[in-house]
């Protein structure tokens, strides 16, 4: 049986503060090895979904990775396109007179395709005014 200690010894170390930078500098990088070995070891979803949490948080916004928090500035970009395109695409027609040279089915068509994608953004095709 071991024998209970009569006295307590404490033993303390003391860092001059350059000793102490030195210190702080080596558990900075030793914890950033370790974060960016894990992260390196992650599959991509695994990635996207913890950048996706992060935004969601407020933490950091990474702004050229599109995630479900960027869905509505997504929309509105995408509207935004589709109302520019087919402003221009009509000016250029009218300038070039190209849609009278086109055949009828391919007008149908192109019809029927705008107003599906305007459907779809919740856009009026006659208005060009965003539906609430």
């Amino acid at each position: 049986m071991r024998r209970k200690p009569d006295k307590v010894v404490v033993h303390r170390i003391e860092f001059q503060e350059k000793e102490r930078e030195l210190l702080e500098q080596f558990i900075a990088v030793n914890g950033a090895t370790s974060i960016f070995k894990s992260i390196a070891s992650m599959d991509i979803k695994t990635i996207y979904g913890l950048i996706t949490i992060i935004e969601a948080l407020g933490i950091y916004n990474f702004k050229s990775i599109p995630t479900l928090g960027d869905a509505d500035e997504l929309l509105v970009a995408f509207s935004s396109w589709a109302e520019n395109g087919k402003a221009r695409r009509e000016q250029e027609e009218e300038r070039t007179g190209a849609a009278a040279n086109r055949p009828e089915w391919v007008q149908k068509s192109d019809n029927w395709l705008y107003s599906m994608f305007y459907s779809v953004l919740g856009i009026d095709d006659e208005t060009n005014a965003t539906s609430t």
